[in-house]
């Protein structure tokens, strides 16, 4: 399982795409974004080999920076994809994400969890926000 930040593939009509690559991998994704010169930037999703597929439960966008997916086991498996505001996003946009990833991983057991994110966040005292 690989998480994929910045993809770029802008698709409007799914929440969740599959783009089949061949028959041992399976790309899913979230959409990217247009900005406001109709440029593609974002986007999040999962590239899974076929044994890893066969075994997902459920696959839910949560935002688009955010997406889900749990895999059947004993114990089940959570995969958190994520693509990070940058350090030139609005505090908001990234208040916003750090609240909804942290509501998402709160009460899920550590030894059954998998962040996969592009952590664009500078950590200091003049980025406290992040």
């Amino acid at each position: 399982i690989f998480c994929v930040q910045e993809h770029r593939l802008f698709h409007d009509d799914h929440d969740v795409k599959i783009h089949e690559h061949d028959n041992n991998w399976t790309f899913v994704s979230v959409s990217a974004w247009k900005d406001s010169i109709n440029s593609t930037i974002g986007g999040v999703g999962l590239l899974s080999n076929l044994p890893a597929l066969k075994s997902l439960n459920r696959m839910e966008k949560i935002t688009y920076r955010i997406i889900v997916a749990n895999f059947n086991g004993n114990p089940s498996t959570t995969a958190r994809c994520c693509y990070s505001p940058t350090n030139v996003s609005d505090e908001l946009e990234v208040i916003n994400f750090c609240n909804d990833l942290s509501s998402l991983v709160r009460y899920i057991p550590k030894h059954i969890l998998i962040i996969g994110d592009d952590m664009n966040a500078q950590l200091g005292h003049d980025y406290l926000h992040h």
